[in-house]
Formats: structure tokens, C-alpha cells, sequence
């Protein structure tokens, strides 16, 4: 049986990946409704969802990089 081995840029880009997609669902995360399509009666009627603020975001996902970041030289070391 092969084992499999991490190299140093294989495993960087695997917590790159990781990075990418945990900051992708960060900031979906932060956005308005999607219960109902644009197009339904309901969706006209209701009131629109309040702009999230992007200063905010922005700081958020920097967080998150921070946090992502110190666990990947945590795994690195």
C-alpha cells in the first residue's frame, strides 16, 4: 500500500482551497434572502432586505483569513 505524502505546496494549496471556500461561504453568508426567486409575487411585495455593510465584511473575511492562516501553520509546523 502507498502512502500518500504532503509536500510543502500541496499542502498549501490544499489550505489555499480551503481558505477560498471558507471565505466564499462567509460572504454568501451575509447576503440577503434567497427563500424567493425575484420573480414571485411575495418577493415584489416585501420590503427589500437591508445592504449589509461592506466595511463590515470586508472585516469580517479578514478575520477569517487571519484565523485560516494561523491554522494552516499550525498544520505546516
Amino acid at each position: 500500500m502507498t502512502s500518500v505524502t504532503w509536500s510543502g505546496g500541496r499542502r498549501r494549496l490544499a489550505v489555499l482551497l480551503l481558505a477560498t471556500l471558507w471565505l466564499l461561504l462567509a460572504l454568501t453568508a451575509c447576503g440577503g434572502d434567497a427563500d424567493e426567486p425575484a420573480g414571485t409575487p411575495a418577493a415584489a411585495n416585501a420590503e427589500p432586505s437591508p445592504t449589509p455593510d461592506p466595511a463590515a465584511i470586508m472585516s469580517r473575511a479578514a478575520d477569517v483569513m487571519t484565523e485560516l492562516e494561523s491554522a494552516a501553520f499550525e498544520i505546516t509546523r
